[in-house]
């Protein structure tokens, strides 16, 4: 299911597959940030059944679709190194570009959640509720 282009498209897609496939068990497999719209999208509508889990490459891997990273360049957290060398057209802008804006912009919103208070910020996190890997329901 592609769908990069937007948000909506992936709100979408997530809803006529999990209403063509209703299951216990929903694996969302298609890359950062779709598949996360894709459970958000799913948990604010409330008509979702069963746990969602954003899984990206996880299936890629594990039926010998894609390459593992090697074991020691894991264990030195170097896995996006190993796949920007294996796929530099499509990961190029996710590690290079995307990735540090997202630090830098979760690090400017961290930092002024503290500066409201630490029971603000304490709030805000047992509030929040799991989207990414929690049940739908």
């Amino acid at each position: 299911m592609g769908v990069q282009a937007s948000s909506n498209r992936s709100n979408q897609a997530g809803r006529s597959s999990e209403n063509a496939n209703p299951s216990h068990f929903i694996f969302l497999c298609v890359g950062s940030p779709e598949q996360e719209m894709i459970a958000k999208a799913c948990l604010d509508r409330g008509d979702c059944k069963g746990i969602g889990l954003c899984v990206g490459a996880s299936l890629d891997f594990l039926g010998g679709a894609a390459e593992r990273t090697p074991v020691w360049m894991r264990k030195a957290s170097l896995e996006w190194l190993h796949r920007l060398a294996q796929e530099p057209q499509r990961m190029w802008k996710r590690y290079l570009v995307d990735g540090p804006l997202d630090t830098l912009s979760q690090g400017a919103g961290i930092r002024s959640r503290r500066r409201s208070g630490p029971d603000r910020l304490s709030q805000e996190i047992r509030g929040r509720k799991p989207y990414a890997s929690g049940p739908f329901i």
